[in-house]
C-alpha cells in the first residue's frame, strides 16, 4: 500500500478543469516532483492534500487513512508555500512556534524545538527578526523550518527551493548572509 494515496482527484475553479480524475501514489520515504507549465495544477493539488483547499471530487489517504475531509490542522502535512506565507507581524522564532503552539505544546519544549529547527536551517541568532528584516532565502529558510517543526508526516515544498541563500560551513559563514 503506497503511503500517500490520491485516488481521482478532481477540481475545477470557475467551470475551469484544473485538475481531471489525477491518481497519484507514493511510497514512504519517496521524493515525488509534480512537474509542468504554469497553471496545469501542481499549486492545487498540495493545497488539496494539505486541506487549504477542497477537492471536487476524490479521495486522499496517507499511511492508510483518509484523510480529505479532515481540517488541515488535524492532516499533520507541513507545506512550504511558494511564497513563503510567513506572518510579518510574527518574529522569525515567532512564525517557527506558530504550528507547535497550535498543537498545545509546552513553553519550554516550543523554545528548545524552536532552536534546534533554526539551527537545522542555520538562522540561529535570527529569533527575533522580522519577515522584512529578511532575504528571500532566509525568509524561505524560515518557512522550511516552521514546516519541518511540526515533524510531519508528509512535507510539501511548492517551488520552496527555488530561492534559497547558499548555506556555508564556518569560517565563510560571515560572508555568505
Amino acid at each position: 500500500m503506497a503511503y500517500l494515496e490520491i485516488k481521482n482527484l478532481s477540481k475545477s475553479f470557475h467551470g475551469n478543469q484544473v485538475l481531471d480524475h489525477i491518481d497519484i501514489e507514493v511510497e514512504k520515504g519517496a521524493f515525488l516532483s509534480l512537474l509542468g507549465p504554469s497553471g496545469c495544477g501542481k499549486t492545487t493539488t498540495m493545497r488539496i492534500v494539505a486541506g487549504f483547499e477542497r477537492q471536487d471530487e476524490g479521495t486522499i489517504s496517507i499511511d492508510g487513512k483518509v484523510i480529505d475531509r479532515l481540517p488541515a490542522y488535524k492532516r499533520n502535512v507541513g507545506m512550504v508555500f511558494q511564497s513563503y506565507a510567513l506572518f510579518p507581524h510574527m518574529t522569525v522564532a515567532q512564525n517557527v512556534a506558530y504550528g507547535l503552539e497550535q498543537r498545545k505544546m509546552s513553553r519550554s519544549d516550543i523554545r528548545k524545538e524552536v532552536a534546534k529547527a533554526l539551527e537545522m536551517v542555520r538562522l540561529t541568532g535570527y529569533e527575533n527578526r522580522k519577515q522584512k528584516q529578511l532575504s528571500g532565502g532566509q525568509q524561505q529558510r524560515v518557512a522550511l523550518a516552521r514546516a519541518l517543526v511540526i515533524k510531519p508526516s508528509l512535507l510539501l515544498l511548492d517551488e520552496s527551493l527555488s530561492a534559497l541563500d547558499k548555506i556555508c560551513e564556518p569560517p565563510c559563514r560571515s560572508s555568505c548572509e
